[in-house]
């Protein structure tokens, strides 16, 4: 336990509290009272954001997801402000943990199963299909879609 928490750097009160209570709301309807319980445990999200049930929503780090005005989250998708990096030749020897910031701009729309990583801008309008995996910036009011992610011509 004293590795994860000085490789992390969190606090396993914080964190564990995060976490309940993301899990609470993770089965809920998309309603304002989920949305007051994702601002609680520190992620930025503006009005009228729709998180269908079962998304998930970083507990790890969620100040450094930025949800704005009239944001759609599909059911089961996921949107990740952390990662862990390893050297595959280390054996576990070299590990890092980043945190990286997610910016879902206004109006855009994430397909159920979805995954977001860090470090990755949703430009204003953009619409991600179901079942993709986004990886870098998406430019505003496009549509991608696959593993990974690309712009559908």
């Amino acid at each position: 336990m004293k590795t994860l928490l000085s490789f992390t750097g969190k606090s396993y009160v914080r964190n564990g509290f995060i976490w309940f209570i993301y899990n609470l709301a993770r089965p809920l309807p998309p309603c304002w009272i989920k949305n007051f319980i994702y601002r609680m445990g520190g992620a930025n999200i503006g009005k009228r954001v729709f998180i269908a049930p079962y998304a998930v929503i970083d507990p790890v780090a969620p100040k450094m997801i930025y949800l704005e005005d009239d944001v759609f989250i599909g059911w089961g998708a996921t949107i990740l402000s952390h990662q862990v990096d390893q050297n595959p030749s280390s054996a576990g020897v070299e590990r890092k943990y980043i945190e990286r910031e997610v910016h879902l701009k206004k109006g855009c729309m994430v397909g159920g199963l979805s995954t977001v990583r860090g470090g990755v801008t949703v430009g204003e309008g953009a619409v991600i299909a179901s079942n993709s995996l986004v990886l870098k910036d998406i430019r505003p009011h496009t549509l991608v879609k696959g593993v990974p992610a690309v712009e559908d011509k």
